[in-house]
């Protein structure tokens, strides 16, 4: 329980420091686009990089096993979110919120300190499934909201995201001798990414009233089907359906209940859709993650 509020404290401090940035104009929308664009362009990149150099022990079954979940968790996702998004007459922005959740910065901390430091690597795996999802799906159905042609939206899927998330795979896989110099930039660039995105969002939550954040009805429903109701399916697929071990179902379904991933409002801002709602989406859903994500764990291990 520790561990989820210190994140979510820290959350909410660089969040409230972008905030303050753009009430004393230290930060405008132009810096928003600017640092977006590097966000989205070079650190994400780095991070997916430095995930796949990182040294693991994980056996190749176990490796086949998490990744085939993690394909499947992002196969279903978007279905659910489709479905969801056109009930509640919604856009990509929120289809993109449903699907996408804080792996990096909430996930990796909580199942370490549930399972210990060697299931990181399971974390890792989704993340590499996430992003290769993140960077064609994702931006697909953002571009789709901003009525971009098709030729635009081919474009926009050639990018350093998807590029370095297929990279990765092969790194992953092919386990290549990476020299320690570049583990190390690929270490100190990829530690830009939580605090300044962090910060991005806040600053685009200083450009709406906090009322609207809270007389929103669709936040309310996104926080209950991001943090309650889609994991709990995911839960019920898992291990009603397909009988996967325990251990694997749980930790698939704790990520899946985290709350909006901070790459969705850059991307957002990068591609100039809804920047504002994914900014709400953030904030509303960490806030409620507090209460959930605790519930979540206590009902899939009893902990």
């Amino acid at each position: 329980m520790g561990v989820i509020l210190n994140q979510i404290a820290l959350l909410f401090l660089l969040m409230g420091a972008g905030y303050g940035l753009k009430r004393i104009h230290m930060f405008d929308g132009e810096t928003d686009k600017r640092y977006s664009a590097f966000i989205v362009n070079v650190t994400i990149p780095a991070t997916i990089l430095n995930a796949a150099c990182q040294e693991t022990e994980l056996a190749p079954g176990d490796l086949a096993g998490i990744a085939g979940i993690a394909v499947l968790s992002f196969l279903l996702l978007p279905v659910l979110s489709w479905f969801a998004s056109k009930l509640l007459r919604q856009d990509g922005v929120f289809t993109c919120m449903l699907v996408y959740s804080n792996l990096g910065f909430m996930g990796i901390p909580i199942i370490q300190s549930i399972y210990g430091k060697t299931y990181v690597i399971y974390v890792a795996v989704f993340m590499m499934i996430f992003n290769i999802s993140l960077f064609s799906y994702g931006v697909s159905v953002l571009c789709h909201s901003g009525k971009r042609n098709l030729a635009d939206l081919l474009k926009k899927l050639l990018n350093p995201g998807i590029i370095s998330a297929v990279a990765a795979l092969v790194l992953f896989a092919a386990k290549p001798p990476i020299p320690a110099v570049f583990k190390a930039f690929l270490d100190s660039v990829s530690s830009v990414t939580t605090p300044v995105a962090m910060m991005l969002i806040g600053s685009s939550l200083a450009d709406i009233r906090l009322k609207e954040v809270f007389t929103d009805w669709s936040m309310y429903c996104l926080a209950a089907l991001k943090l309650v109701i889609f994991p709990l399916i995911l839960w019920g697929i898992l291990e009603g359906l397909l009988s996967v071990p325990s251990e694997w179902a749980a930790i698939a379904v704790i990520l899946t209940g985290l709350p909006v991933a901070g790459n969705v409002s850059m991307l957002c801002i990068q591609y100039g859709v809804g920047q504002q709602k994914a900014a709400k989406g953030m904030f509303v859903t960490t806030v409620a993650s507090a209460a959930t994500i605790p519930g979540l764990i206590y009902l899939l291990i009893g902990t």
